[in-house]
């Protein structure tokens, strides 16, 4: 795709789809629209979610494979809407996305080491299923991950958050040893809100166990909720270990 193209009602795409740096697929209708790709794709342009009235969606599922975003990603209300949904074993992403609307997405969300990737917002919150990240910055977008395969959680940076918001909900079973999330800035300092909130969703096994280590801040403890047994443990470092 290397032009403007929207996407009205549903549309099934039995192969690839890449849409070039100067292509712009718009999901969007008055009823709901979605979009099926049979096999993942590449997006090095704009990809739009905005549904057209107020009890639209709009929708956009891949079959196998990862999405690869270097361009934008938007979830946005349009004249209305009610939810966007992304449906992808993996989102690989790596350049802009913006949320103003709630955008839910089922698979695993990724970020390689890259210092370009963003998800900004207005408040909004963005629901994945899964971790794999290494470098970005949610600006005014709340992270719900729950379920998935959690691999890491590195150098990501929360800000311009609301006070009141809880900025980070990890919803899991757990696994056999902690997950460790290392150089996770929260900037905004809460009032009511939290920093991280963890839930373990089973009882009877090893549980959810998070290690925060080299945070900022360092210990955010004040503002943890820990539920159904889950543990948050702020890992400081000591000064034989600098």
């Amino acid at each position: 795709v290397q032009g403007p193209v929207g996407v009205s009602d549903l549309s099934i795409v039995t192969g690839d789809l890449s849409i070039a740096a100067t292509g712009d697929v718009l999901i969007s209708s008055a009823g709901g629209a979605a979009l099926t790709v049979a096999n993942g794709f590449t997006n090095a342009g704009a990809l739009r979610l905005q549904p057209g009235f107020t009890n639209a969606t709009a929708a956009l599922t891949a079959n196998s494979g990862t999405l690869i975003n270097t361009g934008s990603i938007t979830s946005a209300s349009g004249f209305g809407g009610t939810s966007q949904t992304l449906t992808v074993p993996i989102l690989q992403h790596e350049g802009a996305m913006q949320v103003t609307k709630p955008l839910s997405m089922n698979g695993q969300f990724a970020v390689p080491n890259t210092a370009a990737a963003n998800v900004t917002g207005n408040g909004s919150t963005l629901s994945v299923g899964g971790l794999d990240v290494n470098g970005v910055t949610f600006d005014n977008v709340l992270l719900i991950s729950t379920g998935g395969t959690i691999a890491r959680f590195d150098n990501a940076t929360f800000q311009n958050m609301s006070t009141s918001a809880v900025q980070f909900t990890i919803n899991h079973p757990g696994a056999a040893t902690p997950f460790t999330f290392t150089g996770v800035s929260f900037l905004t300092t809460p009032t009511t809100g939290k920093y991280i909130r963890a839930n373990d969703q089973t009882t009877g096994d090893d549980g959810l166990v998070i290690d925060m280590e080299g945070s900022t801040p360092a210990d955010g403890s004040a503002y943890e909720d820990e539920l159904n047994g889950a543990v948050i443990n702020w890992v400081v470092p000591q000064p034989g270990d600098l």
